[in-house]
């Protein structure tokens, strides 16, 4: 009996030992779960990680360093009279200008307004939304928005040079023998009650002018001669916080110690300017309008051609060194970016994005800043000029009879 009795207990802790490991295998079954939940969950996350690195490696590849082949025409219209005058980028499309008029179509190729005029040689200047016209060697102008002529008008003297705000107020430099005369209008065409008339013989003649995008502030490029030597001299006129200055000129900067010769000068933003000579470049801060500071950039060899935009400076300067060109592109504040080794000196060039547009009658390339050729394309001496899209791979192609948007494929 006691036997039986010590077996039944043995038997009886058994079988309570069996049921503790079953209950806790029925009490881990959730935690096993769980932990597998986020293995799989965390399995996914790197699988997801993995396939956007993918896909932005395959975009910078793309976007960077592919190179294109061949493109697709979007869409062409007849401009057969343009040839002889221009176009400019204007907003996301292009305005074609001949001698009657100018044509504003959109990226889809709408026709989105025309704009008639009556110039000899019409030339273009653009900020923001709006557009000015002016006949060089003439006296009349135009000035437009997106939604077309929002005024004109007539000067009592030759124009020589003109630019636009991007509030639409339009600065022209007029042709006067004893004085340089800059005279300012309100986007509507009616003069404005502000103009700046300088003796030739004291401050020089006006080489170059560019207006702020807010309209309140221009830069003038002059050149004087004394006792047989010529100087180069900037000044920045600012009509708001320059109340109290004379002529209202908060700052001038002179070339006599290096003798540039400064043809140049061109506002990128409302706070960075820049001016080229032939023997520098010169950066200037405006943000603070009473205290503008110059750097100057040396440059070694002789400037062929000049671009910009917003954001950067190009200059394409022979390499005296060599028998090629070097591309060199500045920051606005005065960093070189970037410089390249050139073969050829094309006649047009422009920027988009981080990318250089380059073209010829016969040719147009595309390179990245670092010189990798994006495209090139030989298109049998037809082509008038090239102008870069608002997105990249997108391109207007003018030639003698047409003018059509392509896009790189």
């Amino acid at each position: 009996m006691a036997r039986d009795s010590e077996f039944q207990r043995e038997r009886k802790k058994k079988q309570l030992r069996q049921s503790m490991v079953t209950n806790d295998k029925v009490r881990s079954a959730p935690v096993s779960w769980a932990e597998d939940h986020r293995r799989t969950v965390n399995v996914a996350g790197i699988v997801v990680v993995v396939l956007v690195l993918a896909v932005v490696l395959a975009w910078f590849v793309a976007e960077r360093l592919w190179r294109y082949k061949t493109y697709e025409v979007s869409w062409r219209t007849d401009v057969s009279n343009a040839s002889s005058a221009g176009y400019v980028s204007y907003g996301d499309g292009i305005v074609v200008m001949n001698k009657d008029g100018a044509t504003y179509y959109d990226k889809k190729g709408t026709k989105v307004w025309s704009a008639p005029y009556d110039m000899s040689n019409p030339k273009a200047n653009v900020k923001g939304d709006y557009l000015l016209i002016y006949d060089l060697k003439g006296k009349n102008f135009a000035i437009c928005n997106k939604s077309g002529i929002t005024g004109s008008g007539t000067t009592s003297q030759i124009i020589t040079k003109g630019v636009i705000a991007s509030t639409g107020v339009t600065v022209l430099q007029l042709e006067d023998q004893d004085a340089s005369l800059i005279s300012y209008y309100r986007n509507t065409g009616e003069e404005l009650a502000v103009s700046i008339r300088n003796p030739l013989q004291i401050d020089g003649y006006p080489l170059d002018i560019s207006v702020s995008p807010n309209g309140q502030q221009l830069a003038v490029s002059y050149y004087s001669i004394s006792e047989g030597v010529g100087t180069s001299s900037i000044s920045f006129y600012d009509f708001e916080k320059g109340k109290e200055a004379a002529d209202r000129i908060v700052a001038s900067f002179d070339y006599s110690e290096n003798g540039a010769y400064v043809p140049k000068v061109v506002y990128l933003s409302d706070t960075k300017a820049f001016a080229v000579g032939d023997c520098c470049i010169s950066f200037f801060d405006v943000s603070n309008r009473t205290a503008i500071t110059r750097k100057d950039v040396a440059v070694e060899g002789e400037i062929q051609r000049i671009f910009y935009n917003n954001e950067y400076l190009g200059l394409v300067v022979r390499d005296e060194a060599k028998t090629g060109y070097q591309l060199h592109i500045y920051t606005s504040e005065g960093n070189e970016n970037a410089v390249t080794e050139q073969d050829e000196l094309h006649t047009g060039y422009a920027f988009q994005q981080r990318n250089v547009v380059m073209y010829d009658a016969d040719y147009c390339e595309v390179q990245s800043f670092s010189g990798r050729i994006r495209f090139a394309r030989e298109f049998g001496n037809n082509l008038y000029t090239v102008i870069p899209g608002d997105k990249f791979k997108t391109y207007y192609l003018a030639t003698m009879e047409e003018l059509q948007q392509i896009k790189l494929r």
